[in-house]
């Protein structure tokens, strides 16, 4: 810490006094702006609070308190302890400064020069011509190599920031935490909400974001200012993979402890390709609604009906713990988005585990391996509402989905339920659907479907299961 910059610092835990850290608390009922704006360099890594016990919420006479973390900086911090960011707490996560990194050049496969320059600031799709040129076009919405530093001063990809980030409890691991976030957060591109620390075993962390009487405003690579509205955009035919890092790339949920059980009811929209909802390595329970849409393209889209890009490759829920009493629940509403087909970047509404692959020698792409296997289960509400949406996705053996709720089938080319590598499915529910080219399930490469309950889909070519 010593290079960075604190709004309000407490105390580290001494293991061998058992002083400082849990016993330490930091309120704050004040406003906070950490770190420079989009022009800025200067920024390291700075944070606004940064403790252990930590309780924010509105101001007195109840107005909003709103923490306000530009580039390459961070909200809360917590080590041990328990957080509770109360209702009346507004978190602006990059508040429109992100940039995200620098603009990738190359070679299109006739040798032409080309840029990437989907970033606002830029044109849509690449810029044909001189890289150069190219990225002259797009400077307003790219990183410079040298302002991609950490609070060490190393480098790193991508600009990006972190509203809340639980560290492992790992001097006090034996102890159950609780943490609180009721904030309405407004996420940049490629950064985070939330984020929880790696921790094996141990104590269990709960998270409780909403309950039946608060249920958080979310809106995912959401930028006003900086650069322009975030949009999604087609991906390119032949592809061009580094298309996968740009326009969006945040994420509301993310832990990568395993002994966290979070519940939910915030209201989750996004904007632009490639963000993700929820990703665990614990548990979470869904009662709110996630729309994968990308939200500015809805509206371009009531102005005009031609246009279709409205959130490629947009995930919902994301489990990468496979033991069935952790298995991730939505009990609410997901309507999905755009698939990625050319990239095999899906939208899917649930997803438990996912496919890494390779180029092989011949150029071509190929499976390599299955990584994060979970298990999801379906409660709710599951509207598959693009083309090629699916609703619950799992692969490899120890990948399991189950629905025991509805999954309705809108989109052409969507799928119910896509169950690959020897995963597991089960249908106590209904999946129906009426549109062109249809799946209620696919089962292929080993994965397995036991089906209890009502698979309906009508329209062209449509079909109840592919082995």
């Amino acid at each position: 810490m010593k290079k960075a910059n604190v709004g309000i610092i407490a105390n580290t835990y001494d293991k061998d006094k058992g002083t400082g850290g849990i016993n330490t608390t930091i309120e704050n009922y004040a406003d906070i702006t950490i770190g420079d704006d989009a022009n800025s360099a200067k920024n390291t890594g700075s944070w606004a609070i940064y403790g252990y016990n930590v309780i924010t919420g509105p101001k007195s006479g109840g107005t909003e308190l709103t923490y306000k973390i530009n580039r390459n900086s961070y909200g809360i911090y917590s080590g041990d302890g328990n957080v509770d960011i109360r209702k009346g707490t507004v978190i602006k996560v990059g508040n429109d400064t992100v940039l995200g990194h620098e603009i990738y050049t190359g070679k299109l496969s006739d040798g032409t020069d080309f840029a990437i320059t989907r970033q606002p600031g830029g044109a849509t799709s690449i810029a044909k011509g001189t890289p150069a040129v190219a990225a002259a076009v797009a400077s307003n919405g790219y990183a410079k190599k040298d302002d991609l530093l950490s609070g060490l001063s190393e480098q790193r990809e991508r600009d990006s920031s972190i509203g809340v980030y639980i560290d492992s409890n790992k001097d006090l691991s034996n102890r159950n935490r609780s943490v609180t976030v009721n904030a309405d957060m407004d996420i940049d591109r490629y950064s985070y909400g939330i984020v929880l620390a790696k921790k094996d075993g141990g104590a269990t962390t709960t998270v409780k974001l909403g309950d039946n009487n608060i249920a958080p405003k979310i809106v995912i690579a959401s930028n006003k200012s900086a650069g322009g509205e975030v949009h999604s955009t087609a991906p390119t035919s032949p592809k061009i993979p580094q298309e996968v890092d740009e326009q969006g790339n945040a994420v509301y949920y993310y832990s990568a402890d395993d002994q966290s059980k979070a519940t939910t009811n915030a209201e989750v929209t996004m904007n632009g390709d490639y963000n993700t909802a929820y990703f665990t390595r614990g548990q979470v329970i869904n009662d709110g609604t996630i729309d994968l849409r990308s939200q500015n393209d809805l509206k371009a889209q009531a102005l005009d009906p031609t246009h279709t890009a409205i959130g490629y490759g947009n995930l919902g829920i994301v489990s990468a713990n496979t033991d069935e009493k952790w298995a991730s629940i939505n009990r609410g509403t997901i309507t999905t988005g755009l698939s990625d087909t050319i990239n095999m970047q899906y939208s899917a509404a649930m997803a438990a585990g996912r496919n890494k692959y390779e180029v092989d020698s011949e150029g071509k792409t190929v499976f390599k391996e299955v990584l994060d296997e979970g298990n999801i289960v379906n409660e709710g509400n599951i509207i598959v509402q693009e083309d090629g949406g699916i609703g619950m996705f799992a692969t490899g053996k120890h990948s399991k989905a189950v629905n025991k709720g509805n999954i309705t089938l809108v989109g052409k080319n969507s799928v119910g339920m896509y169950l690959d590598r020897e995963a597991q499915g089960e249908n106590y529910g209904t999946i129906t659907g009426n549109a062109e080219n249809l799946k209620g399930v696919v089962a292929i490469n080993g994965g397995f479907i036991k089906n209890y309950g009502t698979i309906r889909v009508t329209g062209t070519g449509s079909g109840r299961n592919r082995n």
